[in-house]
């Protein structure tokens, strides 16, 4: 809108005759924005929408008084409250232009103003110069903080996908009354930091009315501690800060590893009385591990949150977060990414790299894939073999594994079993059957690739057999977790495959299996001399056998869905060598007909019903 060029000498005749028209109809008195619509009708001026929208609600306040300056002061200072840009133009009319006001025979009640203004009718005054002094961030926070409801306007977040219930969750908790104080706890990538993000991007939006003059500071521990090398600089940095907080309830501190705060007792000191008063709010985020480690142990601390748990986004919401972010990786980047590969790219982060999570993962795999194509191939496209090519080079598998597909990696197991192992050929035939039934997804249920139990005097080559597998199926003969069972003989030694349970010394490690089933998933594992293990370790295993999975002592998920699982065992080894030596002909199947029962005696028969074969190895 251009008033400048307006000037009194044009303007004063059209508002005398405007002036006599409102009076001639016995309006209500004519005031300043009056005049500023009617020179908009009259396409004397030009008014934007913004400045239009907003003249025509004051309009409707219907103002009366016998004063226009004050009139036009008040009429600045309302615009003044809006902090809009748009609005400067006619603010500087306003400032330039007093004499124009007093032509005008206008009548209005100053007092009547004032009261509609800031009392009664005009909420937004009040409701606008609230949320200005609750949005003025303490400086500290300024300075060390990082406000992401300010960078969701700025378009610098990301919209968060398929997390409307955590989110939902996160808001519901927020505006309570009492322990409004949330703690995400999940796995490190699946997303925490991002739901936070997701609630900024919202409130940024005016996506949530209940919190849209809430603004959220990202604030990391270390941020806290620096700058306070002197004895008492920490705890007063603390107070301050607390009570700028207190006197704000608009700010909601954000503090990612939140369980850092008890690695310093002073600042878990000074923040506990204040969460316990309930006058400031914190977004905490942790893992599932150091949430059981340090917060769950302390209760006055835990009692101040409430968890939210955020598990591993599935495939298909991997694949929405995927198209989500891609355009803004293609910009940075400068490159171009084959949206046909995004599934196909996905399945392969679960099979090779699987001591990470989703989509934590993937993110990775598109932003390394990106400068991988750019500075050694020299190129902007991206397709699947280079996704291969950085996988491959995070993991150390070979390409050529990657690029065999099950059925031409499993096609001639037998063959090649055979050409290995000699004497044993209807051993191999039964394990190629299972296994290939299983690779071709012919077993739709989510459970090992087999599960077989060896049976055969020592030196037969049943651990050899395993080995030969291994180099098959998987990367080699050493991708084998080897566990004998001899040294878990007692109760309390089964703890020492999943970990030892909260409370316990060892807690903070991982146990036998846990460690090597994450570090590699693609294996075979063999429970050597199964006979000698206690009888509970087959409760741990029986839900492997069964669902493919399993929890740990800390309670993260333990998948085994790409795992050959072979028990060995010499029960009944000196039956074996009496059947044989009563009929030297005797069949695999009749033998272990007859050591059924002898199994059955280490072995209950739901852990027997698990297995897919049971193999008898002949001497």
């Amino acid at each position: 809108m251009h008033l400048e060029s307006l000037t009194i000498i044009k303007l004063k005749p059209f508002i005398e005759n405007l002036y006599k028209e409102y009076s001639n109809q016995n309006a209500l008195s004519l005031t300043t924005v009056d005049i500023f619509i009617e020179l908009d009708k009259k396409n004397i001026i030009k008014l934007n929408p913004e400045i239009k929208n907003f003249l025509t609600l004051f309009s409707s306040l219907n103002i009366k008084s016998n004063n226009e300056t004050t009139y036009s002061t008040l009429l600045k200072k309302f615009l003044k409250q809006y902090n809009d840009p748009n609005l400067l133009d006619l603010i500087n009319f306003l400032d330039n232009n007093s004499s124009f006001f007093e032509i005008l025979k206008i009548y209005f009640d100053t007092k009547d103003i004032k009261n509609i203004l800031f009392k009664k009718d005009h909420q937004i005054i009040k409701e606008k110069k609230k949320e200005e002094d609750n949005v003025k961030i303490p400086e500290f926070l300024e300075k060390y903080g990082r406000n992401l409801t300010k960078l969701a306007k700025e378009n610098k977040l990301n919209k968060v996908i398929g997390r409307e219930e955590e989110l939902q969750r996160l808001v519901q908790i927020l505006l309570k009354k009492t322990k409004n104080n949330p703690i995400l706890i999940g796995e490190p990538g699946v997303g925490k930091t991002a739901i936070v993000e997701g609630l900024a991007y919202k409130i940024a939006n005016n996506e949530i009315k209940e919190l849209q003059n809430k603004q959220i500071i990202e604030l990391t521990v270390s941020s806290i501690l620096s700058g306070t090398s002197l004895r008492g600089e920490l705890e007063k940095k603390l107070e301050d800060l607390i009570k700028q907080l207190e006197n704000n309830e608009n700010i909601i501190l954000f503090i990612d590893e939140i369980h850092t705060i008890m690695l310093d007792n002073t600042i878990s000191n000074v923040l506990k009385p204040a969460l316990a008063r309930g006058q400031i709010t914190i977004i905490g985020a942790t893992t599932t591990e150091e949430y059981y480690k340090y917060i769950e142990k302390d209760p006055a601390l835990e009692r101040r949150f409430q968890p939210i748990l955020v598990n591993e986004p599935t495939i298909e919401q991997t694949l929405q977060i995927l198209e989500n972010i891609i355009p803004s990786f293609e910009e940075h980047h400068n490159v171009k990414y084959n949206r046909d590969m995004l599934f196909n790219l996905i399945k392969l982060s679960q099979r090779y790299i699987t001591n990470r999570n989703l989509p934590d993962k993937v993110i990775d795999i598109i932003d390394e894939v990106a400068t991988y194509v750019k500075t050694e191939k020299n190129k902007n496209t991206i397709d699947l073999e280079d996704v291969k090519e950085v996988i491959s080079k995070q993991t150390g598998i070979p390409i050529s594994k990657m690029d065999q597909t099950e059925t031409q990696k499993i096609a001639k197991l037998e063959e090649l079993l055979k050409s290995k192992i000699i004497g044993q050929d209807e051993a191999i035939e039964k394990v190629s059957k299972i296994i290939k039934i299983a690779k071709a997804g012919l077993n739709v249920s989510k459970r090992p690739y087999g599960v077989f139990l060896f049976l055969g005097p020592t030196g037969v080559g049943k651990t050899y057999f395993a080995k030969v597998l291994a180099e098959i199926i998987f990367s080699g003969p050493d991708d084998i977790i080897r566990l004998d069972m001899s040294e878990f003989k007692e109760k309390h030694e089964v703890a020492k495959l999943l970990g030892a349970p909260p409370g316990y010394i060892g807690y903070e490690k991982d146990g036998i299996l846990t460690l090597a089933i994450k570090k590699n998933p693609y294996t075979i594992i063999l429970l050597d001399e199964i006979e000698k293990a206690h009888p509970e370790v087959f409760d741990i295993f029986l839900q492997v056998f069964d669902e493919g999975y399993l929890k740990d002592s800390k309670g993260r998920t333990l998948v085994f869905y790409d795992t050959v699982i072979i028990m060995t065992s010499n029960i009944g080894s000196n039956l074996i060598f009496n059947l044989i030596k009563e009929d030297p002909n005797i069949s695999n199947e009749k033998l272990k007909e007859k050591l059924i029962p002898e199994v059955l005696k280490f072995l209950r028969p739901e852990i027997l019903n698990r297995i897919d074969e049971v193999i008898v190895f002949k001497p």
